[in-house]
């Protein structure tokens, strides 16, 4: 039997018997939690699986901010949250702090100091300008 065959089968019987699997999962995992091989295993395939889904885990975050930005009381929040940030020089970003974005990045400064901004893209910056006017914290 080759390892596609093998595969194939492992699929058709996990798809006929969900809760076996899962009450089996689970004794498994109950059973090995704590042992080193299985914390290593855990690392390892958390690692492949973030390193291979990439972009899906970054839509995923880019589409629940997107969600949560929309009300204009919390992205106040975040961005004044981002304003002390900067200042302070925590961050030394090349995304836009708002929606997430890598294009069309822009600095938005509070009162025109060099070391006093936050990242937006084109697009934020408009938002935040036509919003709040000339936001100052």
């Amino acid at each position: 039997m080759t390892k596609e065959q093998k595969d194939e089968r492992r699929r058709k019987y996990i798809s006929a018997n969900p809760d076996k699997v899962k009450k089996y999962n689970h004794k498994y995992y109950v059973n090995n939690r704590k042992t080193e091989k299985y914390i290593k295993n855990k690392r390892e395939s958390d690692k492949k699986y973030q390193t291979e889904n990439k972009e899906k885990i970054l839509a995923k975050k880019r589409s629940y901010d997107r969600e949560r930005y929309q009300d204009p009381e919390i992205r106040r929040k975040l961005l004044l949250r981002a304003y002390s940030r900067y200042s302070s020089g925590d961050i030394s970003n090349k995304h836009c702090c708002i929606c997430g974005s890598q294009k069309d990045l822009e600095r938005h400064h509070n009162d025109y100091n060099t070391y006093d901004f936050i990242i937006l893209c084109r697009v934020c910056h408009r938002d935040l300008h036509s919003k709040y006017g000339n936001l100052s914290v």
